[in-house]
């Protein structure tokens, strides 16, 4: 999760230069939405990047 928040502050820094407030406010729905799906199916907050694989992300999909 740590790497999905600095994704999104870089992106933060640059709204109006070529992105816009809606794509950061939605890479911050996608953070609630994967908090709520690693506290639902594996009791945690974070996961190692390492540890996704596919499995992982058509759960998360779905």
């Amino acid at each position: 999760m740590q790497l999905f928040e600095e994704h999104n502050m870089r992106l933060k820094s640059l709204i109006g230069n070529g992105f816009e407030e809606n794509t950061l406010k939605g890479y911050k729905t996608s953070v609630k939405h994967l908090t709520a799906f690693l506290k639902t199916n594996f009791g945690k907050t974070d996961i190692e990047i390492q540890s996704l694989n596919h499995a992982f992300i058509v759960d998360f999909e779905y």
